[in-house]
């Protein structure tokens, strides 16, 4: 990289000042030339891009480049370590991207991009680098704010009025600058724009209300101001979030907001009407900002009822904007993007914030004194988080979190985050810089800095992420503003931050992979527009907003245009469309902001297109039209799903009452014996779960660990706690509770009903039972996130526990979503087993390895039963080594022995030796037909019937011999507990939050039926107190809810978002059935047909369930050795078994 400086010195006031930028031939050739005419008619030029890559490098390379942002004096203070932004636009015409870096103590920078140079193996950027004599800069734009054609150059400051420099395309007629004016014929002037006063922090601009020009949306920083002005701010009256409606070249300001503590402003159509919709991302937990658009105006009356004052009180009345929020927002936030992450035309909002991206030593140790501060608990109504958010349209439950998920919620402390096709295959990737200094927060590092490596994340398909360090992209220079663009001319996108303390770089793109097109959109005024009435005239000349999309055969993408995203940064109005080699490119299709469109055909790759539009604004713009992708089909896609689903007719209805009598006249005269039968025999039922399973008996020595430290409190981080307290033999493997109570009760020993808690039930679910659980092939707990990912899987136990298991194929909390956690162990139940006592409401507690990451609890558990490093001595007591060395066949060490991975194997042996499956149903199925009575055979038939058949369908999803798919379904029962802190008032959704799947919001996977009876409460909540509750929910969830009785609920369990949780799940399960998405349906039974599946369910029982002599092999006896002195004494008023 070659980089020259000129210093431009003496700017004052209002100063022209000229920026130097050669002219020489840059080889690009211009195949195409097109008029297209019509409304949106539009005129499209066309040019291959020629230059070639140099060598590749499977990775980016990295080039600093000529300016370094610096702060005062040899440390940094607060609101010093925000550094400043960067943005990337061609200011001189000359198709490169120029780049514009602020600076704090320093001066400003542009780097003019020259004509690459001809190499020995290809093009290499080359600058010209020029230093304003100015800084002091927060936001950088690149804009056209004066509509001449021409970007210029908007940049906030730490405090005062914005720097204002307008592009005047002349050379400057002083002698001032006379050495720069002959190497270019750019210049701008200094100028303030009119209107502006307030001071701000983050901006951002675009037509919000559709009249042809630009507007603007401000955001102050209050911690700042108040640091730099003092009583200055308090009194100005200068802050908050201001909307400056561009009126024929000045700006008329509106306050939205009075506070805010801005670091982005983005525009997003939450609610997909057409209109750019505002969200404002805050700091210091202050909750992010939204305002809706309203297509038409409407009194501020009728907006601001009392009810939506008292919802947002941060929000004033301004005509026209609806205050809104999200159910979740990052805590600190500290920069948006949009992207449509998934290719499905709907665009995902992205906000960065700060949690660990790795649970190093090094790096917890870094934060270790922040992170009690960010150990957020959040109230309900409370929408933060503390770690990134990635809002996705679910649907009629709104955007919602699924960060974490897709791999995306901890990327360190980060600043600017930005999506870009980086790979040029159709998907966007995901960059993020990181790093903070601050003399008093970091005062334990070295230099007071944080130091952490920038994330970079490929997105790997439906909007999944995964970390790339392969693409070296992981500086540590401390990044701030960055911005992607195609510097180089080869076609794909290389990156620019902006590092504080620390030079800036260019990140070149050298991964040489897939294709590109690169579209620059112009709008000009057409002469002829005195003679079209409905056509205004258009100031927004780089059409800010445009919402493009490029149909290919390798999908259909969606871009928009705009001038900043991230952090403090502006993006080029140059939009830039990967995809993979060999794509075909069908047309280009865009839509104006006027909500014209116009759709250019004859596409090639590697080409980058100039469109621009002849006509002026179209004034009947506010009447949104449907989404190009997505809504046009939606009418005919309804159309199709009513044929396909048509409304059920129930059996009381006239026309089926025949039909009906039919059904039941077979059932009469056919012996329910013969068509159980058949029924067994066409679901290949044979009543025994076990088969192809070799299950641990609970005499074999690991089993007998597994039952010492099942029975354990010192498992328990604070001593109080058990695995039985929440899963005991005699509560059915349970704790017969609707949801648990694990640390902090009242009586640590008392268990079941008597088991109390003084703030109420704190375990989000309900307990599910042990028995039975070596049964599951795919997928544990409610939301499957201990599930097994291979094809084939292993059924034998493998109590050796080496790599003949499921070791290399188990998906747990600890990895990311469809990825195997190689620690998990060898089978699902050593996974799981390793995640309860990490649990701070379970077992873990709130004050053991506070603040730190699971596997830290995990270790020290291990330590305190071992007896070394941080557990040495925390137990008066301690046999464990001579248990381990039994169990094991291994004289080793404590530390050697006694591990996670043990503990967890024990575990697993223990709980999968509860096999418990000798039923009635298992009797009758293997050939006795005298195991079950009438009533369970009528039920019987009704369960695995189909609905139009004439059953319940029960079988659809309870099914096999162990009476379970492992699936997950949206059943929408009732939301009741202390939730999982989902949405905006504690709900649970389920799947979603290991999946991120909007279709899995609410679904929860599908239990055993084994040993039902005494297995309740029932549903992943414990809403139904019986069997027929939960059955009669299953038939009709709507009726079920309505007539809920939450009497049947102990009265500590939380109910207080019961109605408003559970709509949303009852509207996401109707969502569903339209779109013809497997789903339940209602089914109308009589009373005696309930009855008679209750009665079935009561055939799968397993007598010994219910015979504390049958249960005694689980229970640890008086006798048995107890280790540790901790054992659980239980005590329970009522139990099941007997």
């Amino acid at each position: 990289m070659q980089i020259r400086g000129i210093s431009i010195s003496g700017l004052v006031l209002v100063v022209c000042f000229l920026l130097a930028r050669p002219n020489e031939s840059d080889g690009r050739v211009n195949v195409q030339s097109t008029y297209l005419p019509g409304t949106g008619r539009v005129s499209v030029w066309s040019e291959k891009l020629s230059k070639q890559k140099l060598s590749c490098s499977a990775g980016f390379i990295t080039h600093n480049l000529d300016h370094y942002t610096s702060v005062d004096g040899d440390t940094v203070d607060q609101f010093e370590a925000n550094g400043a932004g960067v943005a990337l636009g061609d200011l001189d015409g000359d198709g490169d991207l120029d780049v514009v870096l602020g600076n704090h103590s320093g001066t400003n920078t542009i780097l003019w991009n020259q004509v690459t140079q001809n190499m020995d193996d290809g093009f290499f950027p080359n600058f010209i680098s020029e230093h304003m004599s100015f800084g002091n800069t927060r936001a950088v734009n690149l804009v056209d704010v004066d509509a001449d054609g021409r970007l210029d150059i908007v940049m906030t400051r730490r405090n005062g009025a914005f720097n204002y420099l307008r592009n005047t395309g002349q050379p400057d007629s002083t002698d001032s600058f006379n050495g720069i004016q002959r190497a270019s014929g750019t210049s701008f002037v200094q100028q303030v724009l009119p209107g502006i006063a307030w001071p701000a922090y983050a901006m951002n601009w675009a037509d919000l209300d559709l009249d042809g020009d630009l507007d603007l949306v401000t955001g102050s920083y209050d911690a700042s101001l108040l640091e730099n002005q003092g009583n200055d701010f308090l009194i100005g009256n200068g802050a908050g979030v201001l909307i400056y409606t561009n009126q024929e070249g000045k700006y008329v300001p509106n306050r939205l907001a009075e506070k805010a503590q801005a670091m982005a402003i983005a525009f997003f159509d939450i609610n997909r009407d057409g209109s750019k919709d505002i969200v404002v991302g805050n700091d210091f937990a202050v909750p992010d900002y939204a305002w809706l658009r309203m297509a038409t105006t409407t009194s501020s009356g009728n907006i601001y009822s009392k009810e939506k004052i008292l919802e947002f009180p941060w929000s004033l009345q301004v005509n026209g904007w609806i205050p809104t929020s999200f159910d979740t927002t990052s805590y600190s936030t500290m920069s948006l993007d949009v992207g449509d992450v998934d290719n499905d035309q709907i665009l995902e909002l992205y906000s960065t914030d700060m949690m660990p991206y790795d649970e190093t030593d090094t790096t917890v140790t870094a934060y270790e004194p922040l992170m009690a501060d960010m150990d957020h608990n959040r109230n309900a109504g409370d929408p933060q988080v503390m770690a990134n958010v990635l809002l996705i349209n679910t649907g009629v439950v709104g955007y919602q979190d699924a960060a974490r998920p897709r791999g995306l919620d901890a990327t360190g402390w980060s600043w600017s985050a930005k999506f870009g096709d980086l790979d040029q295959d159709g998907l966007l990737d995901l960059y993020v810089v990181n790093g903070m200094a601050e003399s008093t927060v970091f005062a334990h590092l070295d230099n007071h800095e944080l130091i952490e490596a920038n994330q970079v994340f490929r997105n790997i398909g439906n909007g999944y992420f995964k970390p790339a360090p392969e693409w070296k992209l992981g500086s540590t220079f401390g990044g701030r503003g960055m911005s992607m663009g195609d510097l180089d001319g080869d076609g794909d996108l290389d990156i620019v931050v902006n590092n504080l303390r620390g030079p800036a770089q260019l990140l070149e793109n050298r991964l040489c992979s897939g294709e590109s097109l690169q579209v620059d959109l112009h709008w000009h005024n057409d002469s002829s527009l005195a003679f079209q009435p409905q056509m205004g005239e258009i100031r927004n000349t780089r059409a800010i907003g445009t919402v493009v999309y490029l149909k290919t055969s390798a999908g259909n993408f969606k871009r928009d245009v705009r001038v900043a995203s991230g952090y403090l940064s502006g993006d080029p109005p140059r939009l830039h469309f990967g995809f993979p080699t060999n794509t075909s490119l069908y047309s280009l299709e865009i839509h104006w902001p006027d909500n014209v469109v116009s759709i250019v055909t004859d596409l090639s790759p590697q080409t980058l297109l100039k469109v621009s539009r002849l006509s002026g604004f179209f004034r009947n713009s506010r009447i949104p039209q449907k989404d190009s992708v997505v809504d046009q089909k939606k009418e005919e896609k309804d159309r199709n799903i009513k044929q396909a689903y048509p409304p059920k007719i129930e059996c009381d209805a006239l026309n089926r009452q025949s039909e009906c009598l039919k059904v039941t006249n077979v059932l009469s005269e056919e012996k329910f014996d013969q068509q159980l039968r058949k029924i067994i025999a066409q679901h290949g039922l044979t009543g025994e779960p076990r088969n192809a399973h070799d299950m641990p008996s609970i005499n074999e020595p690991l089993a007998q660990l597994g039952k010492k430290l099942f029975f354990s409190k010192a498992l328990g981080g604070d001593l109080d706690s058990a695995c039985a307290s929440c899963h005991h033999p005699m509560l059915g493997g349970g704790d017969a509770l609707s949801v648990s109570i694990g640390v902090g009760a009242h009586d640590q020993d008392l268990l079941g009903s008597a088991r109390t808690h003084p703030e109420g039930p704190t375990v989000p679910r309900n307990a599910q039972s042990t028995f039975n659980v070596a049964f599951y092939n795919q997928v544990l707990f409610y939301d499957g996130r201990i599930e097994n990912l291979g094809k084939t899987l292993s059924l034998k136990g493998s109590d050796d526990h080496g790599t003949d298991g499921l070791q290399q194929g188990i998906r747990t909390p600890d990895s990311l979503f469809g990825e195997a956690d190689p620690e998990a162990g060898a089978d699902l139940i050593a996974a799981q087993s390793r995640f309860p006592v990490t649990s701070q409401d379970e077992m873990r507690g709130f004050e053991f390895e506070a603040h730190r990451p699971p596997g830290y609890a995990r270790r020290h558990l291990a330590a305190r039963l071992g007896g070394y490093d941080a557990g040495r001595g925390e137990l008066e007591r301690n046999g464990w080594l001579a248990e381990f060395r039994s169990a094991f066949r291994n004289s080793g060490d404590a530390r050697s022995l006694i591990n996670e991975t043990n503990i967890a194997a024990a575990l697993s042996a223990y709980q999968r030796s509860q096999v418990l499956v000798d039923t009635p149903w298992r009797a009758y199925v293997q050939g006795n037909e005298d195991a079950i009575a009438q009533s369970p055979k009528r039920g019987a038939l009704l369960f695995f019937q189909s609905d139009d058949d004439g059953g319940a369908g029960c079988a659809t999803c309870h099914s096999g011999d162990f009476f379970t798919d492992e699936q997950f379904h949206v059943l929408a029962l009732p939301q009741v507990g202390p939730g999982k802190e989902d949405g905006r008032f504690h709900d649970d959704f389920g799947r979603f939050r290991e999946s991120g799947k909007p279709v899995d919001l609410y679904a929860f996977r599908t239990p055993t039926l084994l040993n039902v009876e005494v297995t309740g409460p029932y549903g992943h909540d414990g809403a139904y107190a019986t069997l027929k509750g939960i059955v009669q929910h299953h038939l009709n969830p709507a009726r079920a809810v309505a007539v809920y009785d939450v009497t049947e609920l102990d009265p500590a369990v939380q109910t207080q978002y019961l109605a408003f949780n559970t709509q949303r799940a009852l509207s996401k399960l109707e969502e569903n059935r339209k779109a013809g998405l497997p789903a339940i349906q209602n089914i109308k039974l009589t009373d005696q047909q309930v009855n008679d599946i209750t009665s079935f369910l009561l055939t799968l029982t397993d007598p010994c369930v219910k015979s504390l002599a049958c249960l005694t092999p689980w229970i640890p006896s008086d006798d048995d050795i107890d280790p540790d002195g901790l054992r659980l004494k239980a005590r329970m008023l009522t139990s099941v078994a007997r």
